[in-house]
């Protein structure tokens, strides 16, 4: 009873221990899921980046404090991205700094491009412009062709504003033209208009006022009609330049234009008002010059003053011209020497970061040219053990090849002479078997004449007469010619067959002769004499037409 209550409470102490294990398992989970999610909602933001407002929205309710590294550095990336298309860049870019070194470890080009750009950017509006030059022309070193064209029409306008500043209209013209080329290539615009309206401003301060007119026209038939903030704005500049070119009833129109597409800016208005007054030579015509110049940015009502009060001098009303003067030289100088101060302050600032940089790079350019002298040094030696041991190698490599080489030669030269003592055995053996075979033959025919001879002069020798002398009748020559053919396999139908000239009487002499019977026994058969038996022979070897051997060899080989 105890031990199965002592069971149970072991189970029972087993279960809570298991729950926390699986609820620790669980919120162990729960930060990879959160950041899982985060990284994709970053990720879709990414594709959204034309969209700054979504953008922006959706970043302020993500916890920063939950992400990685990549994904912090992202998420600063997109942050900054859609403030600059908001023309709201913040005034730091410490943030932007973490982000390019995590992009930069990562080898990220097209991230890093527009993170360059957007350094350059922020030292642009402090007026930092060494480096926001050094900015970028590093952005540029990261365009690849996947780059985006936007993004690079953006980084030539920015440069060529940085060229403006320092009146190197060449350069900057140069860059606007190569940013028109990029968005007429690209078919977009709205880029194309606002380049035509740099372009037209540029032209405007070098005071060449048709090519303005040039590139507001093209910029008024690239605009989009539904833009028309942006129209109303061509058709004011068109306006400018016509009364800069004296052409005040083009002015005019163009700024009515202007008042009548816009509505809703009272600039227009006040500036198609105040040229109409001007025209009709109306009192109350500077009063609108005065609202329209105080209604411009900084920059242009400086300008603007200085242009009324030339306009004035020419008219001969010297009291206003002054006036326009006189605010045209306080705003100007207001302007130049709060400017100049912080500008000066700005490019000491410049220097002593050039000449730290300077003195930066000369301590790493000693230092990387001690470390390559090192690694010289040392890839020299290393040179020359590698070269030892490849020159020990090879040699003791080739003297390897050498043993092997002398070692398969004198295999080869031992097979060669093992092959030739072989076809000598082979050729002695041949030898052997042939001269047994000649030696059989031999006693074969021997047999066969011992045989032949039995047979064959016992007959021969019953056929003497009292006298001695040989007379054969023709069966005696039929016995003859049948030893013959069954001595040597049908001998005269052979003979016969091959040479059907020979007659028999020749027939039976050549059986003779196959038996190999002597001239003596041939003459005394014959009853003519031994000479007479040779030129027989002669003759019938001319008959058959035998060559190269005697007619006794020519009937032994049939």
């Amino acid at each position: 009873m105890r031990k199965g209550l002592h069971k149970t409470y072991r189970k029972g102490q087993q279960y809570p221990n298991i729950c926390q294990v699986i609820l620790a398992f669980l919120l162990l989970l729960l930060p990879a899921c959160h950041r899982d999610k985060t990284h994709s909602m970053l990720s879709d933001l990414e594709k959204m980046q034309n969209q700054p407002d979504s953008v922006l929205s959706s970043l302020q309710q993500i916890d920063t404090t939950q992400l990685n590294v990549g994904d912090k550095a992202l998420y600063i990336y997109l942050y900054y991205t859609s403030l600059a298309l908001q023309n709201k860049l913040p005034e730091s870019n410490t943030s932007l700094e973490k982000a390019r070194v995590y992009f930069e470890a990562q080898n990220d080009s097209s991230k890093l491009c527009r993170i360059y750009y957007l350094k350059g950017k922020i030292n642009h509006q402090h007026y930092y412009l060494i480096k926001a030059q050094d900015d970028y022309e590093t952005a540029i070193q990261y365009i690849t062709p996947e780059t985006d064209y936007r993004l690079l029409i953006d980084l030539k306008i920015s440069m060529s504003n940085l060229y403006h500043f320092y009146r190197i209209y060449d350069r900057e013209e140069q860059l606007l033209e190569q940013a028109c080329q990029l968005a007429i290539q690209h078919k977009d615009s709205k880029l194309i208009t606002r380049l035509c309206l740099l372009k037209s401003n540029l032209m405007k301060e070098q005071k060449l006022y048709q090519e303005a007119l040039s590139y507001l026209h093209d910029a008024q038939n690239y605009a989009e009609t539904s833009d028309t903030t942006q129209i109303a704005q061509i058709y004011s500049e068109s306006g400018i330049v016509h009364l800069l070119l004296l052409q005040t009833d083009s002015a005019y129109h163009y700024l009515n234009l202007a008042a009548q597409t816009d509505k809703q800016n009272p600039l227009y208005r006040l500036q198609s008002v105040g040229l109409d007054a001007y025209i009709h030579q109306k009192e109350h015509a500077i009063d609108y010059f005065w609202k329209v110049i105080e209604m411009l940015p900084l920059d242009k009502r400086i300008l603007a003053y200085r242009y009324a009060a030339e306009e004035m001098k020419k008219q001969g009303k010297m009291n206003e011209s002054r006036k326009f003067l006189e605010e045209h030289i306080r705003l100007r100088d207001s302007t130049y020497y709060g400017r100049k101060e912080e500008l000066l302050e700005r490019m000491q600032n410049l220097r002593e970061y050039k000449k730290q940089q300077e003195r930066i790079l000369q301590v790493e350019k000693n230092l990387s040219d001690k470390e390559v002298l090192l690694h010289r040094v040392v890839a020299f030696f290393a040179i020359i053990i590698l070269a030892s041991f490849l020159f020990y190698y090879r040699t003791k490599q080739n003297k390897n090849k050498l043993k092997i080489q002398l070692l398969r030669t004198e295999q080869e030269r031992n097979q060669s002479d093992l092959k030739r003592i072989e076809a000598e055995i082979q050729y002695l053996k041949e030898k052997e078997e042939k001269e047994t075979i000649a030696l059989a033959r031999l006693n074969q025919r021997l047999e066969y004449f011992k045989q032949l001879n039995e047979i064959t002069i016992p007959i021969l020798m019953q056929n003497r007469n009292k006298a001695g002398a040989l007379h054969l009748q023709e069966n005696d020559w039929t016995i003859i010619r049948n030893n013959t053919n069954a001595c040597f396999d049908h001998f005269t139908e052979r003979l016969k067959k091959l040479y059907p000239q020979l007659t028999e009487e020749e027939i039976n002499f050549c059986c003779l002769v196959k038996m190999e019977l002597p001239l003596s026994v041939l003459a005394e058969i014959y009853h003519i004499a031994k000479g007479s038996i040779s030129r027989k022979k002669m003759r019938l070897k001319e008959k058959i037409g035998i060559e190269n051997m005697s007619f006794d060899e020519f009937i032994a080989s049939l």
